[in-house]
């Protein structure tokens, strides 16, 4: 893949897929096809770059809202807007840089919230990495690092991150209210239904839909659960519980969770490991939700997660 992005990089409109060094795997090459990023142009060996194809295809991967944004012909030298993610005060801009002459210097001063996708590593420093890491105002992501061959079609690699401290046992605290007021009811919230389908996390993409409810995909089904739907509500007068606070921030922050919110490290740790068994319950998924803990990076999702949708 890494061949493939190092083209993209140099806004090359055509390759020859024979010469790509690292070769792709033919499943990648596949992926690549299909996905329309790769074009049989008719002559033999050489197959046109689709700047359009790679703009719809990054905009679905990474949940970006065209909001009637077209997608850009052409790779040019100046960062290409895809669109938007999120929304409120979680809203990004969403840029691809890529072309002959690419500079990253005016993007990353810019005065709004922002994710810069690079189709390499290559002018990606320790110290770029580190300053524009999830969870900055300004975040890097590398294409070549973070897309991958799944089941046949392109897809994001679940988000990766170093190792933290050991998650212990613990006794849950109980959550204050928050302003969501369901509808009332004196029985207690139904047993959470198991969700079966998926085989190991990053099959799993979670995609918020509003404040109380989240879109969940994996293969062969799509639905829509309720935080009550999910047991994430209290037993007493059916308001969200902090796991579904936190599911929520997750989905906000792409899978990433950097905040004091929940107050000390030791009750964000805990609140981590309660949503991550309830998860694991949910879909049936021994292992953890969570990738290991960097101080540098934050509690980072093995899923997929996506803001809020429309």
């Amino acid at each position: 893949m890494r061949a493939f992005f190092a083209a993209v990089e140099q806004g090359l409109p055509v390759v020859r897929t024979a010469d790509l060094d690292p070769a792709p795997t033919p499943a990648e090459l596949a992926a690549l096809r299909d996905a329309g990023l790769l074009r049989d142009e008719g002559r033999a060996g050489i197959e046109e770059i689709s700047a359009s194809d790679l703009a719809r295809a990054l905009r679905a991967l990474y949940a970006v809202q065209g909001r009637g944004l077209p997608v850009p012909a052409t790779l040019g030298r100046d960062p290409m807007m895809l669109g938007w993610s999120g929304e409120g005060d979680s809203e990004r801009d969403v840029f691809l840089l890529a072309g002959p002459g690419l500079s990253l210097t005016s993007a990353l001063f810019r005065s709004r919230r922002t994710l810069l996708l690079l189709p390499t590593a290559r002018l990606l420093t320790p110290e770029l990495r580190a300053k524009h890491a999830p969870g900055s105002f300004i975040v890097i992501d590398v294409l070549e690092e973070s897309l991958t061959v799944h089941d046949g079609r392109l897809a994001r690699a679940a988000v990766r991150a170093p190792s933290a401290p050991d998650l212990s046992a613990f006794s849950p605290t109980p959550a204050p209210p928050t302003a969501l007021t369901p509808t009332p009811s004196s029985a207690p919230p139904p047993a959470p239904r198991v969700i079966s389908g998926a085989t190991r996390w990053s099959e799993i993409h979670i995609s918020l839909v509003d404040p109380t409810t989240v879109r969940i995909d994996l293969p062969g089904a799509s639905v829509r659960r309720t935080y009550v739907d999910l047991g994430m509500a209290h037993s007493k007068n059916r308001q969200p519980r902090r796991v579904w606070e936190l599911l929520v921030e997750l989905c906000d922050g792409h899978g990433i969770f950097l905040s004091t919110r929940f107050g000390s490290a030791d009750a964000t740790k805990k609140l981590i490991s309660r949503l991550g068994g309830e998860l694991g319950a949910i879909f049936g998924l021994g292992d953890s939700a969570f990738h290991p803990y960097r101080p540098t990076e934050g509690w980072q999702t093995r899923f997929q997660a996506s803001p809020r949708i429309r």
